[in-house]
């Protein structure tokens, strides 16, 4: 374990090193820290009935002034508010320590996996599989902003995505996670999120469903160009992800809705998202140009042959023609002859 108190490792509580209980607040053991990041670390622990948990330390001192404190506590307690199969149920949130060591904790159910992050360095992502995260995901998007008022997760990212093993996606850390309410108090929303995978409108401080959309449609960036999308930024804050991937144009066209920059743009809600998703597992149709070069063609209907006793007649008809003409010849004949007969004479 590692003792809570002097963060050294130990095998016993009191704490070898420094004689403390090495237990944080008295209860919980910390195995191993699982993730450190701006908002503090987060361990893998066991709670006093001896199930694991995740345990994350946010320490006073990095959460700054009394407003900043207050609205992650009341962002704590959307996530205590959360109930779904997919995102870490949240059991506890107090303070411990004293002084300077002083911290905010949150503690929620461990998750045994992988993330999406990890998978990626050994694991390259097909077409179709990105599909498939994107539309499981989406279904927690749908719970989260049918809440009222909706939740907003605003940090959508590979690390932020773990694989239980019987596969099922789980969405983790909702440290910048907030319900659209603004409250004047706390002067509004603040900007929150890992730059790279920000929607436009975050750098404003504001956050919408499609905010999420926008962050969803960047993870899909990532895994299929296996990139941060930071790098693909342009100076107009556009990502020229289509000079790193070729998706089909089904595809092209989900992440293209997806990353639209005004949030006008992009899916209205999970539904939206689920239609323009279902739209991205078809296969492209070719253009009606190019399938008539691929199609068969019908052959030309030709007139229908006609029976062969008709054509004996067509003959016959034909010869009585030829006699009757003669027959006038000859005639024409006779009678000029007789006609010269009678100038003779």
């Amino acid at each position: 374990m590692r003792c809570a108190n002097c963060d050294i490792e130990t095998p016993n509580s009191p704490c070898d090193a420094c004689g403390e209980d090495a237990r944080l607040d008295g209860r919980y053991t910390l195995i191993r820290p699982c993730g450190h990041g701006a908002n503090g670390t987060t361990w893998e622990a066991v709670h006093p009935d001896g199930h694991r948990v995740a345990l994350k330390e946010l320490p006073l001192t990095l959460a700054g002034a009394d407003k900043t404190r207050e609205l992650w506590m009341r962002e704590a307690r959307v996530l205590q508010q959360l109930d779904h199969p997919q995102i870490p149920a949240l059991s506890e949130v107090f303070l411990a320590g004293t002084g300077r060591a002083r911290t905010l904790c949150i503690v929620q159910d461990f998750v045994e996996g992988e993330t999406l992050a990890a998978e990626l360095e050994h694991h390259r992502y097909t077409e179709q599989e990105v599909l498939d995260i994107a539309q499981d995901l989406a279904g927690v998007l749908e719970y989260l902003h049918s809440l009222s008022p909706p939740v907003i997760h605003r940090d959508l990212k590979p690390s932020n995505v773990m694989r239980r093993g019987d596969g099922t996606l789980v969405l983790v850390d909702f440290g910048s996670v907030r319900d659209v309410l603004k409250d004047a108090d706390i002067g509004g929303s603040t900007t929150a999120g890992t730059f790279g995978y920000m929607a436009p409108e975050q750098f404003r401080g504001d956050a919408e469903p499609a905010t999420d959309f926008y962050g969803l449609g960047c993870l899909m960036v990532a895994l299929l160009t296996r990139q941060d999308p930071k790098h693909l930024s342009r100076r107009d804050g556009v990502l020229d992800w289509r000079s790193q991937c070729d998706p089909s144009p089904s595809t092209a066209r989900v992440l293209t809705a997806l990353l639209s920059h005004e949030p006008e743009g992009r899916p209205t809600d999970a539904a939206a998202l689920e239609g323009l998703l279902e739209v991205g597992f078809a296969e492209p149709d070719p253009s009606s140009e190019a399938r008539a070069l691929f199609e068969p063609q019908a052959a030309p209907e030709l007139p229908a042959a006609r029976p062969s006793h008709a054509v004996g007649e067509t003959a016959g008809s034909g010869a009585g023609v030829v006699v009757a003409m003669l027959f006038l010849i000859v005639v024409t004949a006779l009678l000029v002859s007789g006609a010269l007969v009678l100038i003779a004479l």
